[in-house]
């Protein structure tokens, strides 16, 4: 466990950030040295917290397959940055539990309304027609 003395009126920043084989011609997840600009940490979990103690996160439903790591950042009290550190790696898989018989009906849905519009295409055209 890493020890680190900061500053009592800092708060940190928590950031879950891709992993570096998440990026690899990825533009929209480039690395940048500048912390703000820096698209490879897209998920802020949390913000303006005590710098002291432990923090426990679960990841939410929303967050793709994929490998992460964690990074911390220090906020000094002007909102620079002071310091941040990096967690190892770890996976997240996401688990499809929908059941068959719900995308199937979702399938019969979604085709009723492209055949729906064909059918008032056809009626309307065989009433102008008449």
């Amino acid at each position: 466990k890493p020890e680190y003395s900061v500053n009592e009126t800092s708060t940190i920043r928590i950031q879950m950030c891709y992993g570096p084989d998440n990026i690899v011609d990825r533009p929209w997840r480039k690395y940048n040295n500048i912390i703000s600009d820096n698209k490879q940490c897209s998920f802020d979990l949390v913000a303006n917290l005590s710098p002291e103690g432990e923090y426990t996160y679960l990841v939410t439903e929303n967050a793709p397959s994929s490998v992460y790591f964690i990074e911390v950042i220090e906020v000094c009290a002007d909102g620079t940055y002071c310091s941040f550190g990096n967690s190892t790696y770890f996976n997240v898989n996401q688990i499809e539990d929908t059941p068959s018989w719900l995308m199937g009906v979702t399938g019969a849905l979604a085709a009723l309304g492209p055949l729906s519009l064909l059918g008032f295409f056809l009626v309307e055209h065989k009433l102008k027609k008449n």
